[in-house]
């Protein structure tokens, strides 16, 4: 490893940075790979993995939105029934005998 310092260091000013440039472009390449490739890689592969179970989701959910609207269509189309005489209602004061 000192033979290493001694020599880049002994060695010419184009040796040194040629070797300079060459890491910077390692470290540049990988702090791009860091911000720019990986996130979108691993959010894809997140994604497949939590597709199926959302699918499942979305159709119960819209099972629950058909059957509230088939009970809403059902509560209309019933007739409504009358109070039986003598019976108090919520909105109303009472039946006069």
């Amino acid at each position: 490893m000192i033979e290493f310092v001694q020599r880049f260091l002994a060695g010419a000013r184009r040796a040194r940075a040629l070797i300079l440039l060459a890491g910077a472009a390692i470290v540049l390449f990988a702090l791009a790979y860091w911000l720019l490739i990986e996130p979108p890689v691993s959010g894809i592969a997140r994604l497949q993995r939590v597709l199926p179970q959302t699918r499942v989701q979305a159709a119960q959910l819209a099972a629950l939105l058909a059957e509230r609207k088939a009970c809403a269509r059902a509560r209309k189309s019933r007739p409504s029934v009358p109070a039986r005489p003598g019976w108090r209602s919520k909105n109303r004061s009472p039946a006069p005998d």
